[in-house]
């Protein structure tokens, strides 16, 4: 939100909107950013910074409803899980993060309400 103090200058009012959706606005379906992630696994001893450059990465999840409009459901504050079939593998945080564990191949489920998508996790040595 953009606004102006007592002096005219511009400030920022930073704010959390909550929408209540009408009754009769469902989920149809969901939309996941990957069907396929790959991920790169650095050698042990790596620099801090770079694994967690490297080694992870954010998946987005968006709801179709039966308005027609599409909502961001990635945060678990909108009832997303994620759930890794082989944390050795990948793991996955609640707000749908996917680390590196170790070299091979996983799936994560994310799902939403009734709705689910699987999404295929490699994980591959970094060059």
């Amino acid at each position: 939100v953009a606004a102006a103090d007592k002096l005219g200058n511009e400030v920022e009012i930073i704010r959390k909107i909550i929408v209540k959706m009408p009754p009769d606005v469902v989920l149809k379906s969901l939309l996941v950013s990957h069907n396929t992630m790959v991920l790169f696994k650095l050698p042990t001893g790596s620099n801090a910074e770079d694994v967690k450059r490297i080694e992870s990465r954010q998946l987005r999840v968006r709801g179709i409803y039966s308005d027609g409009v599409k909502r961001k459901l990635t945060f678990s504050d909108s009832g997303t899980t994620y759930t890794s079939s082989d944390e050795d593998i990948a793991t996955v945080s609640p707000e749908g993060k996917v680390t590196a564990q170790n070299i091979g191949k996983t799936r994560i489920i994310v799902k939403n309400g009734k709705f689910n998508k699987i999404v295929d996790i490699v994980v591959k040595p970094y060059k």
